[in-house]
């Protein structure tokens, strides 16, 4: 399946839903239900996303490497999550939404590689997995 490509539009729809969902959450609201068309919006996708102070802090990132559902869902799970479960970080609180930035990482299907010289720095990522003794998994 070809990597996704958003335009203008659909990133600052899923930022406004990324932002319109982490407001409901911390304020003990229900996740938003949205009626979503774009078929962009729609398609499975593993995604990241990332909050940062203004002063460029990092506040909190959690992502999904896998495909799951649609691509404004993964967004809203992973808002939260960032928000509320990246386990580096106390939970962000309401106060501090306002001053934040979100940052959403839409991620291509993941590709083996034989040799390292294929990583472009700046435009791949990287994920490194050992399933010995324990299943450990990092991305970059």
């Amino acid at each position: 399946m070809a990597p996704l490509r958003l335009n203008d539009t659909q990133k600052k729809q899923l930022l406004k839903i990324a932002r319109e969902t982490l407001n409901a959450y911390l304020q003990g609201q229900a996740t938003p239900a949205y009626s979503v068309s774009d078929p962009i919006l729609l398609r499975e996708a593993a995604v990241f996303v990332t909050l940062w102070q203004r002063n460029g802090d990092l506040r909190g990132c959690v992502g999904q490497l896998q495909n799951l559902e649609a691509l404004y869902k993964m967004v809203q799970s992973c808002a939260i999550a960032a928000a509320a479960r990246d386990f580096r970080f106390s939970p962000v609180t309401a106060a501090e939404l306002p001053g934040l930035i979100i940052e959403i990482s839409v991620l291509s299907t993941p590709e083996k590689i034989s040799n390292p010289e294929e990583i472009e720095i700046g435009k791949h990522g990287l994920i490194i997995e050992q399933n010995t003794p324990y299943p450990r998994r990092g991305l970059l």
